[in-house]
């Protein structure tokens, strides 16, 4: 009888404040304020990358994806800001891509502009 109310109570619980109930859903209820941030966009030689919102620095990996979608970079980075260098990119449109153990971050368009020329 005990465990069937404890039972009973549990689930209205659940259904009164679903994002309660857990810390994972409440992370859950969190992603869809997770974003990245690429500052300037577009860029001639580095930009600043940061992410807002609930993330895990430890299993978060990046990856810059040409227009194709295929991975052209990945890393992983040891803080979050963190500044990307051009390095061997071609100027173009590439998409930052990120993932950690809480799922994808939407991916966020980046321009690497060409050589201003006067």
């Amino acid at each position: 009888m005990k465990s069937a109310f404890l039972f009973l109570l549990m689930m209205i619980c659940l259904v009164i404040c679903p994002s309660c109930y857990s810390q994972n859903d409440s992370i859950r209820a969190d992603k869809s304020e997770r974003k990245v941030i690429i500052h300037p966009n577009p860029f001639l030689d580095s930009a600043q990358i940061s992410i807002t919102g609930n993330y895990h620095i430890s299993t978060l990996k990046i990856s810059i994806c040409s227009r194709n979608g295929r991975a052209v970079m990945e890393f992983v980075p040891k803080q979050i800001p963190f500044k990307l260098k051009k390095g061997d990119l071609a100027p173009g449109r590439y998409y930052v891509r990120c993932v950690d153990k809480y799922g994808r971050i939407p991916s966020k368009k980046m321009t690497i502009r060409g050589e201003d020329i006067e």
